[in-house]
């Protein structure tokens, strides 16, 4: 048996579908570091700037068309760095706490 709906409860109002407005024309701000969609610098490579100062070298932008790739040589070259890194901090810390030795 299913009950009616009592009067005080009603089914929620969806709020009307919102429009789509067309994109913004960028900051001036953008267009300087060239992060403006219709500068041919944007198109190809990163920002020219890293936190609004830095200068990025071209060689080191981002470029979509040729991603970053992390490869499996990669991999392996920063394993054994952490693991020399590990070893020698676990190596010295027995040097650091030993106690001192005093020469007569």
């Amino acid at each position: 048996m299913v009950t009616p709906p009592s009067p005080g409860l009603e089914p929620p109002v969806l709020p009307p579908t919102i429009k789509e407005e067309p994109a913004a024309a960028p900051f001036e701000s953008e267009i300087a570091i060239g992060l403006a969609a219709d500068t041919p610098a944007a198109a190809s490579k990163g920002p020219a700037t890293d936190f609004g100062f830095l200068p990025i070298p071209e060689q080191c932008r981002y470029d979509p068309a040729h991603p970053f790739v992390f490869s499996m040589r990669l991999n392996a070259i920063f394993a054994i760095a952490a693991t020399i890194t590990v070893s020698n901090l676990y190596y010295s810390q027995p040097v650091s706490l030993s106690p001192k030795t005093v020469v007569v």
